[in-house]
């Protein structure tokens, strides 16, 4: 009997070889900008070491860092985020609607803040496929970036529990429904996934415990009962997996010598159309791969989502502490689902009664991993978190064209590293080699994706969210993950890791 030989998985090393001799674009036009600028003071006639001063700035914005990160990344986002201090423009509450008579306009947007700006939330009727009755599908659409996105809620088997093999043939099916999204002039921007866990509780069961029991409160085994319940729940973590598909508008034509049609909110019909055809043939995909794919989440799942994994607080007050997850769909509505006020701290980010830090992936396993390398994040921790990745599928003309860039580009390098007696390091051979087999993949028929992993850490306090940064921060170096705090940029980060079809505010990775 054959015994299955465990798959292993490599992620590409980031590339650090940059344009020129391991000096990256901005590098290279700093010292350029800074050389042209001495030059300009050694011909207007000034004294000589005047010239020195632009050359020694250029030096330090090219090579300092701050924070162990490049003062040329770390200075765009602080400067701007002290512009919007200074004109006090970090701190927003949103403007109270008037309620009618009548009760709450459903069709009524969302006061939302800057990072938010631009996203409305619609229902449009619900396919056939999807099985729904009652409710339509919610669908956002970002005005100010062409794209409109749908949601569904993923559940999968107990993966940890099953053999390699099994997990093997189940990332698999991952990795294929992603790859379909790969083709030419495909209307897909991006897809994202969201993992998303936060202390439970056990309120179900002491409900039941005091509706269903006939012994007396003080009863020995009803005492001892309410005290396992008391312990377990300290330990109970729920968890919600979302997928996200973007579409660009720009990017759905419509046919020849017909109309664009549009809906009553203004949105293209085709569009929306190409969506909901991306959405089921993707839930076909994911059930292919063993997973269960639910209908697509409607205008006040979303706004249930939206509104509680930005302030999870709120979750005791929308269902009180005998009402189900699944009966909070009720009490939120799409005018309600924003925050009341916000705060864009330098450091993190305050939505209400929650303070949020994200953390962008910025080193990825350096070592062969298996199929479940990603548990110990994903399942340990008491905390409030969400693991985003954010995929962005490349056509294969595209892909074709920057291996070829990248190939040529590191050849080019090298050469020039021996001719100028410099050392041709480990990273640069693997750099060379990571090219070599994505053409490898290429050839074989295999999709390529460039993607951005986001962490975004929740607490109530301060303190609380240090204290959880710094458990999630070990969690994530434990599977060789490297975590770099988005810092000035935590609204933004925030907003990229709801199911809103925000893009990323970091440079993706291919």
């Amino acid at each position: 009997m054959n015994q299955h030989e465990p798959r292993r998985y490599r992620f590409a090393g980031r590339d650090r070889t940059g344009w020129i001799l391991g000096f990256t674009g901005a590098q290279c036009l700093t010292l350029g900008v800074a050389v042209v600028a001495a030059g300009l003071i050694l011909n207007s006639g000034s004294a000589a070491p005047l010239a020195v001063l632009p050359l020694a700035g250029g030096v330090g914005l090219a090579f300092a860092r701050v924070a162990g990160v490049p003062v040329l990344e770390w200075l765009p986002a602080h400067a701007a985020w002290a512009v919007r201090r200074a004109a006090g423009r970090t701190a927003w509450q949103a403007r109270l609607a008037v309620t009618s008579a009548a009760g709450p306009d459903e069709t009524a947007q969302p006061d939302l803040p800057a990072c938010l700006a631009g996203v409305t939330v619609t229902e449009v009727p619900a396919p056939e496929w999807a099985g729904r009755s009652g409710s339509g599908v919610g669908v956002v659409e970002d005005r100010g970036a062409g794209t409109v996105t749908g949601t569904l809620r993923v559940r999968g088997g107990a993966f940890r529990l099953e053999d390699e093999g099994e997990q093997d043939r189940m990332v698999a099916g991952w990795g294929e429904a992603l790859a379909a999204f790969c083709a030419e002039a495909g209307p897909v921007a991006w897809v994202r996934w969201s993992e998303w866990a936060a202390p439970a509780g056990l309120d179900a069961h002491v409900a039941h415990l005091e509706e269903r029991a006939t012994a007396p409160g003080d009863d020995p085994a009803v005492v001892a009962y309410r005290e396992l319940l008391d312990r377990a729940a300290r330990t109970t973590t729920a968890h919600e997996v979302l997928v996200s598909v973007t579409i660009d508008a720009r990017r759905v034509h419509p046919r020849p010598g017909s109309r664009q049609r549009r809906g009553r909110d203004g949105t293209r019909l085709d569009v929306i159309g190409a969506l909901l055809a991306e959405l089921r043939l993707l839930a076909l995909r994911l059930e292919a791969a063993g997973l269960v794919a639910e209908p697509p989440l409607s205008a006040r799942e979303l706004a249930t989502v939206v509104r509680l994994r930005l302030d999870p607080s709120c979750r005791a007050d929308l269902a009180g502490r005998r009402r189900s997850l699944a009966a909070q769909a009720g009490l939120v509505s799409v005018p309600n689902a924003g925050p009341l006020a916000t705060v864009e701290h330098r450091r993190s980010f305050e939505a209400d009664g929650s303070q949020h830090r994200c953390f962008q992936i910025t080193e990825w396993p350096r070592r062969d991993v298996p199929a479940g390398w990603m548990e110990p994040l994903l399942l340990d921790g008491a905390g409030t978190r969400t693991v985003s990745l954010t995929c962005f599928p490349v056509a294969p003309s595209r892909s074709a064209r920057q291996v070829n860039r990248d190939s040529t580009r590191l050849v080019t390098d090298a050469e020039l590293r021996e001719r100028k007696g410099f050392r041709i390091g480990v990273a640069h051979r693997r750099a060379q080699a990571a090219v070599a087999e994505r053409e490898e993949e290429l050839a074989a028929g295999h999709g390529d994706v460039e993607y951005v992993g986001l962490v975004a850490v929740t607490a109530p306090d301060a303190a609380s969210l240090d204290a959880a940064c710094a458990e999630y921060r070990q969690l994530a170096a434990r599977v060789g993950l490297e975590l770099r705090a988005l810092d000035a940029n935590h609204d933004l980060a925030v907003a990229a890791v709801l199911p809103l079809g925000r893009p990323v505010p970091v440079r993706r990775f291919g």
